[in-house]
């Protein structure tokens, strides 16, 4: 009986390695009607695909790495790194994070003044640092609408003592994208704010203020020996600045325990 299973679990083995070899020369279903070609094609006959084509993109967009802002997308309107509220008025303006066409690739920042209101306002915080330094922000409006309805101003302390300097808009023609009318304001820093700066943003105006790409980064040497022009002079701190500044101390005080960096 054992005899008999022997022979038959071998004649079954035999089968098996008969059919497999048997089957190595078949092609699969799927490639039974292709053409047959010992000849493969060379690497410069393959044809790249028009529609794919490899692009350059930085981490923060066409912005360097060492911007010092805090959040330089916009991703945290929290009171903290972005604020929106006016402490003259104890109103919110209308903000809103926008992904659309912009100078620098970055998002953007709509900005609108209050319900009933003319002004609408937003602060930003960057950190400073000792030596020259350089700031530059994009803004714009709806083409067909006035551009410099606006304030821009960096305050922190400055030297020992707060003041604030005025960014102000390059001299090149406006960039038209999307619909929007970029311009860029900056200025040039003989020596950075120490600790903590603020960006202050001001719109006068009830049209809508786009904001894109705040930068803030030390200067580098051969733009030091260039030149980029006088140096923003450093000024007074205007009531509204002051009084930002003094309700956003407060905040941070009151939710992480940061001391006062506000003038007196």
């Amino acid at each position: 009986m054992n005899r008999k299973r022997c022979s038959l679990l071998l004649a079954l083995l035999l089968a098996s390695l008969l059919s497999a070899a048997g089957g190595c020369d078949r092609r699969p279903a799927h490639l039974a009607d292709a053409a047959v070609s010992n000849d493969a094609a060379p690497d410069s006959a393959v044809v790249p695909d028009p529609l794919r084509h490899l692009e350059r993109r930085g981490l923060f967009a066409q912005t360097p790495v060492e911007n010092r802002f805090m959040d330089p997308s916009f991703a945290l309107i929290d009171g903290v790194a972005w604020s929106p509220f006016s402490l003259s008025t104890y109103e919110v303006s209308q903000v809103t994070r926008l992904h659309q066409p912009s100078p620098a690739g970055l998002p953007v920042l709509r900005l609108e003044p209050p319900s009933g209101a003319t002004t609408g306002q937003v602060m930003g915080m960057a950190k400073g640092a000792p030596g020259p330094m350089d700031i530059s922000v994009w803004v714009g409006r709806l083409v067909g609408t006035n551009v410099s309805d606006l304030r821009l101003s960096l305050f922190g302390l400055f030297l020992g003592s707060g003041g604030g300097v005025d960014l102000e808009a390059d001299q090149q023609a406006p960039l038209e994208i999307g619909g929007v009318s970029w311009v860029s304001y900056r200025a040039h820093l003989q020596d950075g704010p120490a600790s903590w700066a603020y960006l202050f943003i001001v719109n006068e105006s009830v049209a809508p203020l786009f904001v894109s790409a705040p930068v803030l980064v030390r200067a580098a040497a051969q733009t030091r020996r260039a030149g980029r022009g006088a140096p923003a002079v450093v000024r007074p701190l205007r009531p509204d600045e002051r009084e930002s500044w003094m309700a956003w101390q407060q905040r941070l005080r009151d939710r992480f325990g940061v001391p006062s960096g506000a003038p007196r």
